[in-house]
């Protein structure tokens, strides 16, 4: 009588363990790769998720970037004048271009802040023949110079009073005057900042 051969072939444990764990392996490492196919394909570019506002102002020849929200509705009424300027390298008169900025915001509760209004709402900006030379003199009140550029310059003037009537009581004229208070310093805050104001790309 033959004796049973025990020597025959198959799957020892040990093998189907291996076997075990390269097909776990292998459906962890497709997992990671749909989910980071997936992740790439529904996430927004991230030119759209950091998108910055940008305000231009063609007459001056520059566009203001970086524009908070706070500024949402920026508008601007621009006019020029033919003088000799304060700290221009020139002596001879140059014309000026001058941008008087308010919000629409800011307009629809008072008329008076609108940036039609010289100088009352947010202030201005004023583009200037030439190259900008600290005066030895004393700047006028609410003047400042911001920057440089080729060929021209850009300064600044504060708003010397609320724009608000300040003798009412109607609660659109408090809200106004809050507001132009808040706009005031965001707007002042963005433009002395020089790397904020640039040269206005076609």
């Amino acid at each position: 009588m033959e004796k049973f051969n025990k020597d025959h072939k198959g799957f020892s444990g040990i093998e189907l363990l291996l076997v075990l764990i390269v097909i776990i392996l292998l459906g962890v490492a497709g997992w990671y790769v749909y989910k980071e196919h997936y992740r790439t394909t529904t996430s927004p570019p991230k030119s759209s998720v950091n998108v910055v506002n940008t305000f231009r102002v063609q007459k001056l020849g520059i566009e203001i970037v970086n524009v908070p929200t706070s500024l949402r509705g920026l508008i601007y009424t621009t006019s020029s004048s033919t003088s000799v300027t304060f700290g221009n390298s020139l002596s001879t008169p140059v014309t000026s271009i001058s941008a008087n900025f308010s919000t629409n915001s800011l307009m629809s509760l008072d008329s008076n802040c609108s940036d039609s209004q010289d100088n009352l709402a947010l202030g201005g900006l004023t583009k200037t023949t030439g190259e900008y030379i600290k005066p030895n003199t004393e700047s006028p009140d609410g003047f400042i110079f911001i920057k440089q550029f080729n060929g021209f310059y850009i300064t600044g003037s504060y708003p010397q009073f609320g724009c608000a009537y300040h003798g009412s009581t109607t609660s659109n004229t408090k809200e106004a005057q809050t507001l132009q208070v808040t706009q005031i310093s965001a707007f002042w805050a963005l433009v002395q900042n020089s790397s904020d104001i640039q040269l206005l790309q076609n």
